[in-house]
């Protein structure tokens, strides 16, 4: 459930939007109406990945969601400190004008990334269950 504060909504890429199917990686199901219903909310959109940005751009199915997002992070913008990475939801939150307390990150917590980066920059963690 996403918190009702919430302005920005940053989600993961893989496991999250896209899964693993039939030996093919396709969009979730259910996922472009999520994300719609989500616009139509006034929500914010982007995406935070640990994988490169080219990836995610040149992946086929990303046209279909392409105009509901306002920013895609990739592998580029991740940080490292003290031998861990996170994904830089501060330099998100400031590029959507969004203060942290009103985001919410959205992910698989691989590697429990997601949520140590929440942690890290103080936005609301959201883990979202593969259920596929």
């Amino acid at each position: 459930m996403i918190p009702k504060n919430s302005e920005l909504v940053i989600l993961d890429f893989y496991n999250t939007l896209v899964v693993e199917s039939e030996d093919k990686i396709k969009l979730r199901d259910d996922i472009f109406s999520q994300i719609v219903r989500l616009r139509l909310k006034g929500k914010k959109i982007a995406i935070s990945s640990s994988s490169p940005l080219e990836e995610i751009l040149n992946f086929p199915e990303f046209l279909k969601i392409r105009t509901f997002i306002w920013g895609i992070y990739g592998k580029e913008h991740i940080i490292k400190e003290n031998g861990k990475e996170y994904k830089n939801l501060g330099l998100i939150c400031k590029e959507m004008k969004t203060e942290p307390e009103n985001a919410v990150m959205i992910g698989d917590n691989y590697k429990k990334i997601d949520e140590e980066s929440s942690k890290k920059f103080g936005v609301q963690f959201v883990p979202y269950k593969n259920e596929s």
